[in-house]
C-alpha cells in the first residue's frame, strides 16, 4: 500500500512539474549592452512592474541598466567619484528591489585595505536615474562582518 501510494504521489509530481514546464515559453536573448561595458558577476531583479534590472561588474565600475518597455536603457556607471568597485566573474555588486526602489551595494578596493569601504545606492524608479549613495562601514575589529548605515 505504501509503495503504491508513493508511486501515485511521485506520479502527480512529475505531472504538475511537467506540466508547469510546459507552459513556460522562451524567448531569444538579446544583449543588455555591448561588450565594452563588460559583464562581471551580472545579477538580475524586477521592479514592482515585473521589468528586470541589471547590474553587473566591468573592471573596477559597477554597472546598470533597466528595461524600459522596448529595450534596455544606456548602462549607468554607479560608482562615481573615483571609487574603484571590486569585481570578478565570481563576485562584484548586488542588486535587490523593493517595490519602486532599488537598492545596490558594492565593496570598494583595494578589499584589504581599511580605508576602503562598502556603499549602497539606492533610487526610486520615480526619481531615476536619480541616486542617494551611503558609506557603509565594515567594522571587522569590533564585530567581523558587521556593517554600519552613516
Amino acid at each position: 500500500m505504501k509503495k503504491q501510494l508513493l508511486l501515485i504521489y511521485m506520479l502527480l509530481i512529475t505531472s504538475i512539474i511537467s506540466n508547469a514546464q510546459s507552459q513556460l515559453a522562451w524567448t531569444m536573448g538579446m544583449n543588455v549592452a555591448s561588450s565594452s561595458s563588460g559583464n562581471e558577476h551580472p545579477r538580475v531583479v524586477t521592479d514592482a512592474a515585473g521589468n528586470p534590472l541589471i547590474v553587473w561588474g566591468h573592471v573596477s565600475r559597477a554597472m546598470f541598466s533597466r528595461w524600459n518597455g522596448t529595450a534596455f536603457t544606456t548602462p549607468l556607471m554607479l560608482n562615481t567619484g573615483g571609487i574603484n568597485i571590486a569585481s570578478a566573474s565570481w563576485m562584484g555588486p548586488d542588486i535587490a528591489s523593493k517595490g519602486d526602489t532599488v537598492y545596490v551595494v558594492m565593496k570598494e578596493i583595494p578589499e584589504a585595505s581599511d580605508t576602503c569601504h562598502i556603499y549602497i545606492v539606492h533610487s526610486l524608479m520615480a526619481e531615476f536615474p536619480s541616486l542617494h549613495r551611503f558609506r557603509l562601514i565594515l567594522l571587522e575589529t569590533v564585530f567581523h562582518g558587521f556593517l554600519l548605515l552613516l
